[in-house]
């Protein structure tokens, strides 16, 4: 993730694990699948009308150069991952062990309507 990241974070930067640990995920569940934004070139259908309202609001793609708290579905507050809702994503595979290490400030986590069979160890 140091080099192949768009983003470039060096290993100073506290950013860095909850990035790591959102890319892992992403690539255990193939987010190049996901019904919406999971893919870096997917840009475009990363936007979503809230109800009856004209305002639209605009999300990131995952694994895309944008700050992780931007891609769809990650709820970040002061820039540390506080909520993750991927539900009815189309979203497959296994949940990697290293969720774990979002536990101390993930306090909402929603996968439901998905595919998920077990966490890999």
């Amino acid at each position: 993730i140091l080099y192949d990241d768009e983003r470039q974070l060096d290993v100073f930067d506290s950013n860095l694990h909850q990035r790591y640990i959102l890319a892992l995920l992403a690539f255990s569940l193939d987010s190049s699948a996901w019904k919406r934004c999971g893919g870096v070139d997917e840009l475009e259908s990363c936007t979503t009308s809230l109800s009856n309202e004209v305002k639209t609001v605009g999300y990131a793609p995952w694994l895309s150069e944008f700050n992780e708290c931007d891609w769809y579905g990650v709820t970040c507050v002061v820039g540390v991952v506080w909520g993750l809702d991927l539900a009815n994503n189309s979203v497959i595979g296994e949940i990697v062990p290293e969720i774990v290490g979002l536990r101390s400030n993930l306090v909402f986590l929603d996968l439901s309507a998905n595919c998920l069979y077990g966490v890999s160890v």
